[in-house]
């Protein structure tokens, strides 16, 4: 703006400058004039500098909104080892249990875990390898089957 009202008046002073000098230089040859100053002022009007162009004000400068922070993408998270299945313990083994007989006796067994559950038995016969058998009974006394025989 200051170098436009600057190119500006400079300009004014050169167009008054050029005027002033061809109007002296027209009244001092020609002996047309009176020769007196005030006719002399007269005859050389100053022309009236131009009026100043009013400049456009520079828009205002928009707003431009801040950029935000942009999320960071969430990591990854690393997935925790899949646990080692451990193997399971082993049923501890019952304590043995000894049943003996003799004849026609009846030894009751008891079943560990229940009627529905499943036992191992180990059956030894006697000495003179007579004959030796293992019958089942169910809970009225009624023979079941034969178990074991020998």
């Amino acid at each position: 703006m200051k170098r436009l009202v600057s190119l500006i008046l400079v300009l004014l002073v050169a167009l008054s400058l050029v005027a002033c000098e061809s109007t002296t230089e027209g009244t001092a040859g020609s002996g047309s004039g009176s020769g007196t100053p005030a006719a002399e002022a007269a005859a050389t009007k100053t022309p009236k500098p131009a009026k100043a162009t009013k400049t456009p004000k520079p828009a205002k400068a928009t707003e431009t909104p801040k950029a935000t922070a942009t999320p960071k993408p969430p990591t990854a998270t690393p997935e925790p080892p899949t646990p080692t299945p451990i193997p399971p313990t082993p049923t501890p083994l019952p304590e043995p249990k000894a049943y003996s007989g003799s004849g026609s006796d009846v030894v009751a067994i008891e079943k560990p875990g229940g009627l529905d559950a499943v036992v191992i038995v180990h059956v030894v016969g006697n000495a003179e390898s007579s004959y030796f058998g293992v019958t089942g009974f169910d809970e009225a006394g009624k023979q079941t089957c034969l178990l074991y025989t020998s």
